[in-house]
């Protein structure tokens, strides 16, 4: 929303009279998952449906953040050298509590 926002307040910068699209700043996929979610809160979704779609929905991000670690180079970040390569577990770890933190304190922890 924040990137939305900033692009479409400066959507004039550097155009020379040209006509933005708002195509041009919300990816497909985000104007799908708005579609996704309406449908399912005007309940035009089953609950079976629904249910399959969030097994789905999880077993793809678990599937993303895997492919995420691999395409890792394990080179290229020991060659940035260790206090950077720290700095980048420090943040993963913070980042990681921060989760942990918010879906207990929220009691989301199913």
């Amino acid at each position: 929303p924040v990137v939305a926002l900033f692009a479409w307040l400066f959507r004039h910068e550097g155009s020379v009279g040209e006509r933005t699209s708002w195509r041009r700043f919300v990816p497909w996929f985000v104007a799908g998952f708005a579609l996704a979610a309406a449908a399912r809160t005007a309940g035009l979704v089953g609950m079976p449906a629904g249910a399959a779609a969030q097994q789905t929905s999880q077993s793809l991000t678990i599937v993303a953040m895997a492919g995420l670690g691999l395409g890792v180079d394990v080179r290229a970040v020991r060659a940035v050298g260790p206090r950077v390569a720290g700095v980048i577990v420090a943040l993963l770890l913070l980042l990681v509590a921060l989760a942990v933190g918010l879906i207990r304190g929220l009691g989301i922890d199913g």
